[in-house]
């Protein structure tokens, strides 16, 4: 039974990320993501920025066990730290539960990110998923683990 938790665990995971609306908040307006839905208001974001790819990531409730307001604050506050020193530009976002059971979660879309850096940060950030955006402006859930 206990090698059946982690893969249930998982589906439950999934399906809550693939069912989330990632928000983007760029110079005072917004635009919604969902997964695997291309976007032509990201493709043009892409074009603004000049970069061909981007991610949704956060550092908040790591492995989706949810985190008093200060531990998110202050893992986010890292990630933001981390972000800066590499270099990335990035957009204020956030993360919304379609079905309204799960709290808001602060994130960021990192501009110009590669998958390999999206994973590498989401994995020391200890998600278990980012949202890696690609040229065609088509955000595709990634796992961070195994």
């Amino acid at each position: 039974m206990n090698d059946l938790a982690p893969r249930v665990e998982r589906a439950a995971c999934e399906r809550a990320y693939r069912q989330a609306h990632y928000r983007i908040h760029e110079a005072g307006e917004s635009f919604t993501l969902l997964i695997d839905q291309p976007s032509a208001v990201l493709r043009q974001c892409h074009v603004r920025h000049g970069v061909n790819a981007s991610a949704f990531m956060t550092a908040w409730n790591p492995y989706s066990v949810l985190c008093d307001e200060h531990v998110n604050a202050r893992a986010h506050a890292h990630l933001l730290a981390d972000l800066r020193t590499a270099g990335f530009a990035y957009l204020s976002a956030e993360a919304l539960d379609s079905t309204e059971q799960w709290p808001i979660e602060c994130g960021l879309l990192v501009l110009g990110v590669s998958q390999a850096d999206a994973l590498m940060l989401g994995t020391r950030y200890q998600q278990n998923a980012v949202v890696c955006c690609d040229e065609g402006g088509t955000p595709r859930l990634q796992w961070c683990t195994s």
